[in-house]
Formats: structure tokens, sequence, C-alpha cells
């Protein structure tokens, strides 16, 4: 993601992106201000050895023991009974929690409370009050060095740094708010929208294998045709048909490549379940140029046998492979090759030529627009383009970007088909699912959709 999309998705979800900032800045001012503030101050002794006491070499034994002695007591409840005349009365009743730290011969006793002159009387009180009774007679001189002062900035909370902590946060909050609306707003998008936004056809939407229960593992054409057939998607193809068809009818278009923005999207499948669907109609051809991941001979489940690379390869003529189908055979892929581009542009057109003289209606399974220059070729010998994106998040910049390489390869985009749609959004939609504009197009043209004849006979396909 680029600045300019990122700024193009602000722009689109700024209501939602001010909204969290304000609301984390005012969480922020909320932990700054509402809670309690908490005052510390802090009186500093020393211990000394007393000179006018010979204590012989356990002077510097007695004062290690009395410093943390020292500390004990000034923590101790009993010290703050003793102490608590000593402070001013108005104070006595003020929570103030006492500590004490030593390190070599200094001792800090630390005072906190809600109140910054009780925090300085207690602390005070309780320094004086271990100087006052540390014996006289004592080898160690204990002695207050600095009294505590009153301190009127508190510890707790720390205003500046969580004001400045919940800006800093809010302003990243925003961005991802306004990242994850578009996320979810490309996750359950309609194709009304997607047509709005990008003006183009949505030819039809295509319900996720994943999410058809139990039938993740079948394939394709067992969920196409015979007793076990999935409903819904047969309906998805069989509408795709019937849009696709009436496009097709109204360009005047006889073959169409059939390309996606990358290569998770199920173009393959689209490609099998389209042309599978269109043979009932009338004689089809699919290719399978997709020479980098082959995938459309499992779909139509036909071995990779000769192909487009054995074309390019050894100069084979264009041989056909039947598929479960009578009324659709394939051009497979053929053996692997080292330069697909190279391949696709020298075989293509003769493909095409060759096609041209029997009429049938062709569907090119062509690689992602993303990372393949073959694409373009492939493109450019067709005219007519079908996009496939995925129906689990729409990336308009993306599309944006396809339409404009389509152009810009010397094709048309026919329409976009939205691939792996959740069952509950494709059954919403009901039986109804052509395109509105579709519709215009075809009660302007008077266009009506093609009938089913009967299949002709085997012999009738045989190509050599």
């Amino acid at each position: 993601m680029d600045l300019r999309e990122l700024r193009s998705i602000l722009s689109r979800y700024i209501l939602i992106a001010v909204g969290v900032f304000y609301l984390c800045v005012a969480g922020g001012v909320l932990a700054a201000f509402l809670p309690d503030k908490v005052y510390a101050t802090s009186a500093t002794l020393e211990m000394e050895i007393n000179n006018e006491i010979d204590a012989g070499g356990g002077a510097v034994q007695q004062a290690s023991f009395m410093l943390a002695a020292l500390q004990e007591t000034a923590r101790s409840r009993s010290l703050k009974e003793r102490v608590a005349p000593d402070v001013a009365e108005e104070f006595r009743s003020t929570r103030v929690d006492i500590t004490a730290t030593g390190q070599s011969s200094v001792i800090k006793v630390r005072g906190e409370s809600g109140s910054p002159y009780a925090a300085e009387a207690w602390v005070n009180a309780v320094a004086d009050r271990l100087v006052a009774e540390h014996p006289d007679d004592s080898a160690i001189v204990l002695g207050v060095i600095d009294r505590a002062p009153v301190k009127l900035r508190p510890i707790s909370p720390n205003t500046e740094p969580i004001i400045v902590a919940s800006v800093v946060v809010g302003l990243v909050a925003a961005v991802f708010a306004a990242l994850a609306a578009d996320r979810i707003k490309r996750a359950f998008d309609t194709a009304s929208a997607i047509r709005d936004r990008l003006d183009t056809t949505i030819l039809g939407e295509i319900p996720a294998l994943s999410r058809l229960r139990g039938e993740k593992r079948k394939p394709l054409l067992a969920l196409l045709s015979g007793d076990r057939a999935n409903s819904d998607l047969v309906t998805a193809f069989d509408a795709l048909r019937t849009n696709v068809g009436v496009r097709m009818a109204q360009v005047g278009a006889d073959k169409v490549a059939i390309v996606s923005m990358d290569r998770s999207t199920g173009k393959s499948t689209v490609t099998a379940g389209l042309a599978h669907s269109m043979a009932a109609v009338r004689a089809t051809v699919a290719i399978e140029a997709d020479l980098r991941r082959p995938r459309l001979s499992d779909r139509l489940e036909v071995r990779n046998a000769h192909g487009i690379g054995d074309m390019a390869a050894f100069g084979h003529d264009l041989i056909l492979q039947r598929t479960a189908h009578p009324n659709l055979r394939l051009l497979p892929a053929g053996i692997p090759v080292s330069r697909p581009a190279d391949a696709i542009s020298t075989t293509i057109p003769f493909v095409f030529n060759r096609l041209a003289e029997s009429g049938d209606m062709v569907f090119v399974d062509s690689p992602p627009l993303v990372g393949a220059v073959e694409t373009s070729i492939l493109v450019a010998e067709t005219k007519w383009v079908i996009l496939v994106i995925s129906g689990s998040g729409h990336d308009y910049a993306a599309m944006s970007q396809a339409l404009q390489t389509i152009n810009e390869s010397g094709g048309t985009l026919l329409g976009v088909v939205v691939n792996r749609v959740s069952r509950r959004r494709f059954r919403s939609k009901g039986y109804s699912v052509i395109d509105r504009q579709l519709q215009d197009w075809t009660d302007e043209a008077r266009i009506e959709p093609p009938a089913v004849p009967a299949p002709p006979p085997a012999a009738a396909l045989e190509r050599d």
C-alpha cells in the first residue's frame, strides 16, 4: 500500500478516523485529570562517626547495622503513632505512605500523599523523630541535612506525558481504524457497489467452494453435473453463462481472455465452470494459456498432454482434448517451457486463426495481470477480457490498476466476476442475478439469451 492509497482510504473514512482520534484523546484527558493526584517529597539524613567516643574498629559495623535498622523504623507503624502528635492536627488524619532507603551513610525518608502539605509535614516529623530518638552515646551521629520541601507538582498522574501519548496513540489508532473500516467494507461490499465505483459490469458471483457444506473436496465437474451437482454452484455458473452470452453477443465477440489481479482468486475454476456451462448451449473451447501455473486441466479432469508448450517447442499441430462434456474441448498447456511469453506469442495467433474456422466460443485461462508478460499478449489477441476478483475483499486501487493495464494492452473489459462470495450473500440474491446494466443492454438491443439446442453428434466435434 502506497501513500496515495492510504490518503484515499483516510479521506473516505475521515469521520471514523477523527472519531477514533478524539476518543483516544478523551481517554487520555480522563486518565490525566480524573484520578486523585499524588504528591511526594523527601528528607535526607546523614550518619557520621562520633569522634568523641572511642568505638575502636566497630564504628563502621555499627553504622551498617543502624542503616538497616533506621529504614525499618521509619516504615513502622509504631513510629507513625509516636510522630502523630508532632504533626499539625489538620494533617494527622491524612494518609501518608512513608518509605526509607539507605545507601552508604545517607538515608532518604520519602512520603507520598494526596496533599503536598501533609506529605511535607509527616516526612519532616519522621526525620526529626529519628534524630531525636537516636542515643547520644552512640558511636554514630545522625542528623538532618535536607529537610523535605513542599512540592506542588504531582508525581501521579503525570499529565503531560499521558496527553502526548494519547495524541500519538490516537493518530495511530485513527489510521488503523480507517484501514479496518476499508477492509470490512470491502469484505461486505455488494456487486452493485463495485460496478458503481469502477463503472463496469458485474457478470456474475460464484459461491466459495469451501463454504458449500461438504463440497470442498469434490471435483468441480461433479459439482456442476450429475447426481452430486450443487444447486448453488450450478445456478451461479448458469447465470454467469447467460450474462457472458448476452454481453458477447452485444459486442460481437467470440473469444475472451479470463484474467485476475493475482493468482489467488480462483481464475481457473471460473474459466472451467463458465466453459462447462457454455458448452450446454454451443460448442466451446477452453485454452489453458497460464503456462506458469496450469490448473485448467485439473479443473476439467483432462490429462495435460500435448498443448501450447508442444506447439512452441516441436511445431506440433493444434490438438484439442475432449472433456467430460461432449460440447467442450480443451487446449492444454502441454510441456513446461522456460519462456512462456515466447511460447504464447508464437502459438496463440495460429491457434486463434484455426479456431476462427470452427466458430466455437473460446475462453482463454490467462495468467494474472501482475508478473506475467504474456498476459498482455493474450489480451491484445482476444480484445475482450473478463476480470475475476475475490469476494473476500475488494482492493479498488488494485482493480483500477488492473483496468488500466487491460486498456494499455489493447483490450476492453467485458465485465467482472466476483468469485468466492459467501453462501449467505449468494442466496440472499435469490435467482435474480442478472446485472441491471446487462438487462438494460438486452432490452435495448432486443437480444435474447441463447437457446439450448440439442448437442451435435460426437463426430462433428472431432478436430485434428
